[in-house]
């Protein structure tokens, strides 16, 4: 049986809510474990304008069917770009990223 790193995570990758420091994403598990059990799930954020990914210090160890955590320690009012990628014992997944940025702020519009 060969072993490899993940597949990536299946998409979409949803932003659930937002808040004025953080975002609350979900997804799907990969369609191919590699071989070995999904460990945890790794997540990224880029602020717009900036060509910097940031790995969020939190890892989400739910390997449930619609995994999902809340990114936080965010800056107010900026724009983030999200991604998360699978990780098992052989490596991580390519990332599934969002589509377009997302604003750390209230939903109902205040900041």
């Amino acid at each position: 049986m060969l072993v490899d790193k993940p597949s990536p995570p299946q998409g979409p990758l949803k932003v659930l809510e937002t808040s004025p420091t953080s975002i609350k994403v979900q997804w799907k598990v990969p369609k191919d474990d590699g071989g070995r059990p999904i460990s945890h799930y790794a997540l990224e954020t880029r602020e717009v304008g900036s060509d910097r990914w940031r790995r969020y210090s939190g890892h989400v160890t739910s390997v449930s069917l619609t995994p999902s955590t809340n990114i936080m320690f965010l800056r107010r009012n900026k724009d983030y770009y999200v991604r998360v990628m699978a990780v098992n014992s052989e490596g991580e997944s390519e990332p599934l990223a969002t589509d377009s940025p997302h604003t750390t702020k209230y939903p109902f519009g205040k900041s």
